[in-house]
């Protein structure tokens, strides 16, 4: 059940980011939603945490009532851009 869970966020996430991309195509507007900042920082991390090696390891501790105003889709692309980055500045 939790693989399952899993591929499903990823492909939620995955339509989310191509959505992104063809904005630059076509005018769309943003989603402004209340968003919680854990689960959005978790899931990307779970996405995340397979392609990285042995050698780094990550671990978050973060408050259960932590919420955001923005669009869902943008702020994910913003984490997991700061965890590619993060993992190429540590020369994976």
């Amino acid at each position: 059940y939790h693989y399952a869970h899993s591929i499903y966020d990823a492909g939620t996430q995955a339509r989310n980011v191509i959505d992104r991309l063809l904005t630059f195509s076509r005018a769309q507007d943003h989603k402004i939603d209340c968003v919680d900042a854990c689960d959005l920082i978790e899931n990307s991390i779970n996405l995340m945490r397979p392609g990285l090696s042995s050698n780094i390891s990550v671990h978050f501790s973060g408050d259960e009532h932590s919420f955001l105003q923005g669009d869902k889709t943008l702020i994910a692309q913003a984490i997991m851009n700061l965890f590619v980055n993060a993992r190429d500045a540590i020369g994976e």
